[in-house]
């Protein structure tokens, strides 16, 4: 009699599942397989959507490509309790030059704040302060910063009071011109009534408090420089009704003005 082993040994375990095969390890120097851009009639499909979809589209992306960082940075820091280390990124959309720069206008930025995300949000910050940056630089460029007390003394800098001399009444008096009176006329017209002996004087006297502005750079010059205020001291030196010496006075004055090399 033929002794059968299985009884009273139970039914039989059933065979192990199949595993699942294994994707074999990609090489680091092939290149990357595309995760957005996966074909041309994707790619094609991806230009025509509406700026409001691409925005939607790249913040989705955005928020998945942050959770595989992070699932990488687990997996390195414990490859344990972290077993999957991460996906490739994906690549955003690209936003046509022209969306980018009405993005750029507040009121049409506010019509897609809902699906801004964290790199265009960075982006559009960068270009409104480099845009800051020209307009400072336009209004008061870096090398022309001066302090008040600065720009007090280069308008006093043509000053010495060591060729001050006593006046001899009946005798002649050279004319004096200030520094800044040949500056101006390189740059503007300076009015007849400037050349009067009292006004002069009162150009070498009052320097220090005088209106200025910037002009323009002459040929050949980087910067421009600071000049008598015309417009604004024109009012201070009056034009008054000019007596038989007066135009003696200025005709002499400008005559000296040219012989010294302003003219």
């Amino acid at each position: 009699m033929v002794q059968n082993d299985n009884i009273g040994a139970g039914p039989a375990a059933p065979p192990p599942a199949p595993q699942d095969p294994q994707p074999p390890p990609r090489d680091p120097q092939a290149p990357r397989p595309p995760r957005t851009h996966t074909s041309p009639t994707i790619i094609k499909m991806l230009k025509s959507m509406s700026l409001a979809s691409i925005l939607q589209k790249n913040k989705k992306i955005e928020a998945e490509n942050d959770a595989r960082a992070l699932k990488a940075l687990e997996h390195e820091q414990d490859p344990v309790a972290h077993p999957d280390p991460g996906s490739e990124q994906a690549s955003l959309i690209t936003i046509e030059a022209e969306d980018f720069n009405r993005l750029r206008i507040p009121s049409f930025l506010t019509s897609f704040r809902d699906w801004i995300y964290p790199s265009l949000a960075k982006l559009l910050a960068d270009e409104e302060l480099k845009d800051r940056e020209e307009k400072q630089k336009r209004k008061t460029p870096s090398d022309d910063k001066l302090s008040p007390e600065e720009l007090r003394i280069s308008k006093r800098r043509c000053m010495d009071g060591t060729t001050l001399v006593e006046r001899v009444i009946g005798a002649f008096m050279p004319v004096d011109f200030a520094n800044s009176l040949f500056e101006t006329e390189l740059h503007v017209a300076v009015p007849l009534p400037f050349f009067l002996n009292k006004n002069l004087r009162v150009l070498i006297d009052e320097a220090s408090t005088l209106p200025t502005i910037k002009s323009n750079p002459l040929p050949g010059e980087s910067k421009g420089i600071h000049i008598l205020d015309i417009e604004k001291l024109v009012g201070t030196v009056r034009k008054r009704t000019l007596t038989h010496l007066q135009p003696m006075d200025r005709s002499r004055a400008q005559y000296v003005q040219v012989s010294t090399g302003a003219g």
